[in-house]
């Protein structure tokens, strides 16, 4: 069997824990995202929910999830939460004629 040298041993030793420290900031950045996603999806769902209850009329199945999704889309590509809601909802209308 081969023998490894003692300075290869100590390079990979030195990587190891950088590299593992970078891999879990990345799977933490994720689970944050995540996160956000999760908490704007269920503050929209609430708001759509909250808005559709003061109309008194039934609202098609899809529209909460659709518009959801649209606010999360656009806040993830950058736009700020009032512009997001502004294009999601206009969409919203289009969509499902309201």
């Amino acid at each position: 069997m081969p023998r490894r040298s003692p300075g290869l041993k100590r390079h990979l030793g030195r990587l190891g824990a950088p590299a593992l420290g970078l891999g879990l900031l990345l799977a933490a950045g994720e689970a944050r995202a995540g996160l956000q996603d999760l908490l704007i999806r269920q503050f929209c769902l609430a708001a759509i929910r909250e808005e559709v209850a003061h109309t008194g009329k039934p609202a098609p199945p899809e529209l909460a999830t659709s518009t959801c999704d649209c606010v999360v889309e656009r806040i993830n590509a950058g736009m700020d939460l009032e512009a997001a809601k502004q294009v999601c909802l206009s969409r919203a209308r289009e969509r499902f004629g309201l």
